[in-house]
Order: structure tokens, then C-alpha cells, then sequence
């Protein structure tokens, strides 16, 4: 079994990486591997001395890190969301292997993204969890596919709330913001159609 945590590097720094340990050694442990729990992740001094936003991959099995890529990263900007109903989803913990969310991803263009529905539940999108705005507060679905680290650390900063939401209750919402561990909260947003 292989897996992975995408990690945001800013400006040499890497972001919120208690989450992202907590959940890397949380999965080697339910797996019962034998990777020594990582207290920190190992960064060069060139990847320290770089300037400005990158995606440090890290891929690992359970005896081993395999991999660490290091990429500029550019945000998307997201202009039109499909709602795909799809009851038997199932994507709990970080596989490499995406092969049953990255099929739903072959004709879709860059501004183009998935949601999807799970027994009338929205969860996740197909890089990212996801906060709606009802104009007052912010609701990341109770039931995600994969529980993210920067929807961890909203939620423990009292920034967003779990909510059942249910896809016909889009109406409530004005707008749906995609979040991971390198897009933060309102920073990659939609405004929801209501026609």
C-alpha cells in the first residue's frame, strides 16, 4: 500500500504540518507498518531557501518514504461544479492509488471540478474538501470522503462547523469554497447557482 500527504511550502516553510504528521502516522499505525512515527518532515536547505508557494509531496508505504517531490504550485481558479451522485465512494484514508476518484477527472478542464453526492450527502471534491457559506457561517460537510488537514485545522480554529448537508439544500448557501492543505478558506471559491 502506498500513500502520501501534500504539504504546503511557503517561502521555505512548510505549513501545518502537526495535521498532516498526526494523519501520516495515524495511517502507518492502522495499517500496522513499520515506519518510525515522523516528528518533523525532512526538508533540504534548498527547498528552505525557496521563494514563494510550492506542493511538497511526500509518498511513503508502510516500511518506508519512497518519495519527495517538491513543485511550484499554481491555485486554480474554478468557474463550474458537477454534482456526481455516487453512493459507494469510498476514500477514507491517503492512497496513491486514486484510480476511483481520478475516472470521474478524465474530460474535465482545468476550471472545471467535481462534487460528490453520497447517499444525498455532499462530501468532497476530487482535490479538496469543501466549506459552504450561508452568509452567516461557514458548513464543511460531516461526512467527507477523506478528512483533510486544513479542514482539521478550520475546525479546531472554530472556523467552519460540521454540518449534514444534504444536496438539496445547495439553496441555503451563496457560495462553496474548495480547501486543502494549499488553499485556505475563501480562497478558492464559487458562487452557488441557484437556477
Amino acid at each position: 500500500m502506498e500513500f502520501f500527504e501534500s504539504i504546503q511550502l511557503l517561502d521555505g516553510q512548510l505549513l501545518n504540518t502537526s495535521f498532516h504528521l498526526e494523519r501520516m502516522n495515524r495511517t502507518i499505525n492502522n495499517f500496522e507498518g513499520t515506519l518510525k512515527p515522523l516528528e518533523e518532515f525532512p526538508l533540504t536547505e534548498e527547498e528552505r531557501s525557496l521563494i514563494g508557494l510550492y506542493k511538497y509531496r511526500i509518498s511513503y508505504n508502510l516500511d518506508k518514504i519512497t518519495d519527495i517531490r517538491v513543485t511550484p504550485y499554481r491555485k486554480r481558479q474554478i468557474g463550474i461544479v458537477y454534482y456526481l451522485l455516487h453512493d459507494h465512494i469510498n476514500y477514507s484514508y491517503k492512497f496513491e492509488d486514486r484510480t476511483e476518484l481520478n475516472n470521474h477527472n478524465l474530460l474535465l478542464e482545468d476550471h472545471e471540478e467535481v462534487i460528490f453526492v453520497k447517499c444525498g450527502m455532499l462530501t468532497d471534491a476530487l482535490y479538496s474538501n469543501i466549506a459552504l457559506f450561508n452568509g452567516k457561517e461557514w458548513h464543511t460537510p460531516k461526512h467527507p470522503l477523506l478528512k483533510g488537514t486544513k479542514r482539521a485545522q478550520l475546525l479546531a480554529e472554530g472556523k467552519i462547523k460540521e454540518v449534514v448537508i444534504l444536496h438539496s439544500d445547495l439553496n441555503n448557501y451563496e457560495k462553496i469554497s474548495f480547501i486543502n492543505a494549499l488553499n485556505d478558506l475563501d480562497e478558492t471559491t464559487l458562487a452557488i447557482d441557484k437556477s
